[in-house]
């Protein structure tokens, strides 16, 4: 009986072992399972990753090449038509390849990027909408991203020759002095006793006065009479595109009114939006370029009493809405000093465009008229400009409305007056440094003109040759398609 039960305990013993090694065996694939199931899963969550990583890689390294090639497109061709052909033909037709020449192996693997520009609507002329496409490809598994940009061709805008006054129509003066040559598509009447030196006029034109005093020698000149060959033409440069909101890096509207604390904006990226900006009591706000250049889209800028500085290097372009309202003794971008350099190093920091109205037959207003002061140059897309009591601008006034006037001891620290659709009108002790292009020009009371051709234009925002930031009109962050 002993060795019988000895006998069903081996048995047992032996059954109990198999269900252990089963259990055993079981739990061993479940964990070899589970860890081969993690390993496979890291494995393929990495190339995930990488092959985002690998498309985004594409967009900016095709992005660099692009941006070149821009340039050179634009510079070879010399019309709109030109430009987007042969850029088009360089980038829309196949795709990109980089590979190994770009990219190193991963875990034996090589990546991939296929680039292609694609243009977005096909009823866009000019400026038009392309997206930069990417497709990342790790082992078989691929992601696309993409970036748009708005590209915009723009004529080559070139100033021409520059007198102190210069008139696509008539010149009218009954006083005042001209330092500088004068001159005209059209007819100079002269009245009262005005101090002017040479004079252009084409064949057809003539000088008309009612005395002889102002042909007497002035500064130890005699005026001279300058036939022209041909009538002579300015015009307007292009008018930018203002930046979409849609691709600003987009910040609160400001409003300040306590003059303790001044009120700083931050501006980080190329592109900002700000809907308004309403400064009042003598407060101030600062604005930090962070060393870089900036484009600036705003609705209204308010200022009844305040003040706008600029710190830290770089330029600013303001892309104005609506309009701009200054208060007495408001400022924006005061210099250094009143030291002519320092004026200058100011004014070629900043620049505004102001859009214009949506009915063609009627003008934007902007008036400055109550020792206001901008140091920084403007471009009004139709905007008629009144600039009185010690106000300006203190830099180039471009314009394409149909009147400047500039009265009661305004004194302009300007490169230029330009605008070939204007009456321009001088009256009081209204004093301008640079040279002025208008339609019709009037001068009147004490009011002065200085400029040496000789001395040309040092610095110019709106004529210059188009920069790749004046093409590039904006662009989107890159992003998964």
């Amino acid at each position: 009986m002993g060795d019988s039960f000895l006998k069903d305990n081996k048995g047992y013993a032996m059954v109990i072992t198999l269900i252990a090694l089963l259990v055993l065996g079981v739990l061993s694939t479940a964990i070899l399972s589970a860890t081969t199931s993690n390993l496979k899963s890291s494995f393929v969550e990495r190339e995930f990753q990488s092959s985002y990583y690998i498309a985004e890689t594409g967009v900016v390294y095709v992005a660099e090449e692009l941006k070149k090639d821009i340039m050179d497109i634009y510079n070879a061709t010399s019309s709109e038509t030109e430009f987007f052909t042969a850029l088009e033909i360089s980038y829309c037709y196949g795709p990109r390849i980089l590979d190994a020449s770009v990219f190193d192996a991963q875990y034996a693997s090589i990546p991939k990027a296929e680039v292609s520009l694609q243009r977005m609507n096909p009823s866009e002329t000019n400026p038009r909408t392309y997206a930069l496409v990417s497709c990342g490809t790790v082992d078989e598994i691929t992601r696309t991203v993409m970036k748009t940009f708005s590209l915009e061709w723009k004529p080559d805008a070139s100033l021409g020759d520059l007198i102190s006054v210069y008139a696509l129509g008539n010149i009218e003066i009954s006083n005042g002095e001209i330092v500088g040559p004068i001159g005209t598509n059209g007819d100079i009447n002269i009245s009262g006793w005005p101090k002017i030196e040479d004079y252009y006029l084409t064949s057809g034109g003539s000088l008309t006065s009612e005395n002889t005093e102002w042909s007497k020698p002035h500064n130890n000149r005699v005026k001279s009479k300058i036939e022209l060959p041909a009538p002579k033409s300015y015009e307007l440069p292009p008018f930018p595109s203002f930046p979409n909101e849609t691709d600003c890096d987009v910040q609160p509207a400001v409003s300040i009114s306590n003059t303790d604390n001044a009120r700083i904006i931050n501006l980080t990226n190329a592109l900002t939006y700000i809907p308004n900006i309403n400064i009042e009591s003598d407060a101030k706000v600062i604005i930090q370029l962070n060393d870089m250049n900036h484009k600036l889209l705003i609705n209204d800028i308010t200022i009844p009493q305040g003040k706008i500085e600029l710190q830290g290097n770089g330029t600013l372009k303001v892309y104005l809405r609506n309009n701009i309202s200054l208060g007495a003794g408001s400022v924006i971008n005061p210099p250094a000093s009143n030291q002519e350099e320092d004026i200058k190093e100011a004014v070629e920091r900043l620049a505004f465009y102001i859009k214009g109205t949506e009915d063609p037959s009627t003008y934007k207003s902007i008036v400055l008229s109550g020792a206001q002061k901008i140091y920084g140059s403007l471009y009004a897309e139709d905007g008629n400009i009144d600039i009185t009591a010690g106000s300006g601008f203190q830099g180039n006034i471009v314009t394409g409305g149909a009147s400047v006037k500039f009265s009661g001891g305004t004194s302009t620290i300007t490169q230029m007056v330009f605008a070939p659709n204007a009456t321009v009108e001088m009256s009081g002790s209204g004093t301008v440094y640079g040279p002025i292009v208008a339609n019709t020009f009037k001068m009147s009371g004490g009011a002065y003109v200085e400029y040496n051709p000789a001395e040309g234009i040092t610095h110019d925002p709106f004529f210059n040759e188009p920069t790749l930031d004046d093409l590039i009109q904006s662009e989107s962050t890159i992003r998964e398609k």
